[in-house]
């Protein structure tokens, strides 16, 4: 029998991306607040802007960033019953996002190449479910694959606090395999 499959977004879900960017801006603005928007970028001084930009495109920013809390044994015991995909926009501008990414799966998740989808158009890949932390993907990923088995399940986090209710999801691993395990059940049988 096949396994159901699961897709998962990387920045969220399974890499804390926020931490060393909410880092870098506050050493510039002490005061600054991480808004309840996934846009926060477009609200920061150009000076700010670009330095954050900076950071995002460096050499080894990818491998360095930690897992999110919980993610790895999470994510190892839904490897126990579901074929796991990543599924992660690349970062264009950077000349070793891609590579530092795909070395990162592996280091802290076991999770190959070939296990790897760079896209930033998640919605045209089919699996029982997506986790991801971006609305907009929850939103174009389930007006793709609406009805049936498949469940798109937003990683809840501070940037989508405003437009998460009207969606299932979880902001952290024990619930979050919980649902997933459960919507890979439905679509099995």
């Amino acid at each position: 029998m096949n396994r159901p499959i699961g897709l998962i977004d990387c920045d969220g879900p399974l890499a804390d991306f926020s931490a060393p960017t909410i880092d870098l801006v506050q050493r510039h603005i002490p005061e600054w607040k991480p808004p309840e928007q996934w846009d926060f970028h477009s609200l920061l001084p150009p000076d700010v802007k670009a330095l954050v930009n900076e950071l995002w495109v460096s050499k080894g920013f990818a491998s360095s960033l930690q897992p999110t809390e919980g993610a790895q044994e999470h994510v190892r015991e839904l490897a126990e019953h579901h074929e796991i995909f990543v599924v992660t926009s690349p970062m264009k501008d950077s000349e070793t996002w891609a590579h530092e990414r795909t070395q990162w799966l592996a280091k802290h998740f076991g999770i190959d190449r070939e296990h790897v989808v760079f896209s930033s158009t998640k919605h045209i890949i089919y699996g029982a479910y997506l986790i991801d932390d971006k609305i907009g993907h929850i939103r174009a990923w389930g007006s793709q694959w609406p009805g049936g088995r498949s469940r798109a399940l937003l990683w809840k986090m501070w940037h989508n606090a405003k437009g998460h209710n009207r969606h299932v999801g979880a902001d952290n691993w024990p619930e979050m395999l919980r649902l997933a395990l459960e919507v890979g059940q439905r679509e099995s049988q």
